[in-house]
């Protein structure tokens, strides 16, 4: 049989040419020859491994910023997407916190712990619009929690609180204390809320003055599964709750520190209406008392009511407190150190010479009450 190669070429077949150009190593791997090692060579001449790996920058770049409840300098502390953890001892304003962060954004609240008409006390003195809190969801209302929580994945990604870890682990049998139980628990309710770019802030308390408060208490697992955690706690000079960050797997937070400690800053309570106010390290917009005792902060506070109808004389400040004259002496030296109060020889009603004791103006925020 004979090949009629001159057909062959009339039909637009391309004949073998022993001159044919060779490719150069960069255009045949796409890479200069200094890039290419031995593990790159490989990834380029097993395509079919691409079933098992994938190289994460082919994927569009994800940027995580915050984007819910401001601090006092305007920027916002909780991201959309990511899994929270607030934990600490009771009573140092966590759940304060959440549910602020909640009602600003008219989020949902799935509260565990505090009952309806508890709830409806605390809300109605922090005066959010009505609208705003009518996506809560108490046991006694929906008894079916976990359902309520694989549901949620369908809303409109907003805040969803869970008010606290530790009674939804009740409600479906987990023991806290097993790193299986968290971990499932993280992955069936709270962790597919997030993926739904839900911003998922978690609540859970842990015992007074704990030893290691580098995460909650119970298992390891809640903080691996997480991707922001705060501790809070109250600071022994102050007593005011003081915010610290002990995981920030975003790196959300960037150049919010002063230092090495991660202190993000303290927790106040301001009145009229009740909100959660946030202060970052070295921007308070209060002056920080050493009282500690709460009875002595709250002489601290009537002291400073009782002057803002104008100066009194020390004598009759003094009986206008129910402590005694060293409690007393102590708290109006702190005053005056700090710069709130003034005492000077003036002339009391009956026109006597006297210490009378006045304000000087400086702003007061009075000690917060978890």
């Amino acid at each position: 049989m004979s090949i009629d190669y001159q057909g062959a070429t009339n039909c637009g077949w391309t004949l073998p040419d022993d001159a044919t150009e060779v490719l150069s190593h960069e255009e045949w791997y796409g890479f200069p020859v200094n890039d290419l090692s031995i593990g790159r060579t490989f990834v380029i001449d097993n395509p079919h491994y691409a079933e098992i790996f994938s190289n994460p920058l082919d994927a569009d770049e994800l940027e995580v910023f915050p984007a819910y409840f401001n601090d006092n300098l305007g920027e916002p502390m909780f991201a959309a997407g990511l899994v929270h953890w607030l934990y600490g001892p009771s009573e140092t304003g966590k759940s304060f916190l959440a549910l602020g962060a909640c009602l600003e954004s008219s989020g949902i609240y799935i509260s565990l712990e505090m009952g309806r008409s508890q709830m409806a006390t605390r809300i109605r003195k922090m005066s959010y619009h009505y609208l705003d809190s009518s996506r809560f969801i108490f046991p006694e209302i929906y008894t079916n929690i976990r359902a309520a929580l694989r549901e949620l994945v369908a809303v409109p990604a907003s805040v969803i609180v869970i008010d606290s870890f530790a009674e939804l682990a009740l409600l479906d049998n987990a023991d806290t204390n097993n790193d299986q139980d968290v971990g499932r628990l993280i992955h069936e309710y709270i962790k597919p809320l997030a993926r739904v770019g839900h911003c998922v802030i978690v609540i859970d308390h842990i015992a007074k003055n704990p030893s290691n408060h580098e995460y909650p208490l119970g298992t390891q697992n809640k903080k691996s599964q997480s991707d922001v955690c705060l501790f809070i706690d109250r600071q022994k000079e102050t007593g005011i709750p003081e915010i610290l960050v002990t995981k920030d797997r975003y790196w959300i937070y960037r150049d919010r520190f002063n230092d090495s400690t991660r202190r993000y800053g303290s927790l106040t309570l301001s009145e009229d209406p009740l909100r959660a106010n946030v202060h970052r390290s070295g921007h308070e917009s209060y002056q920080v008392t050493t009282a500690t005792r709460p009875r002595e902060r709250a002489t601290l506070d009537e002291i400073v009511k009782l002057l803002e109808f104008g100066p009194l004389p020390k004598s009759q400040l003094a009986s206008k407190l129910s402590v005694s004259q060293k409690t007393f002496d102590r708290c109006l030296r702190q005053l005056i150190d700090g710069g709130w109060i003034l005492v000077k020889v003036g002339r009391n009603e009956a026109g006597y010479k006297c210490q009378m004791v006045s304000l000087t103006g400086k702003p007061w925020v009075a000690a917060s009450r978890f």
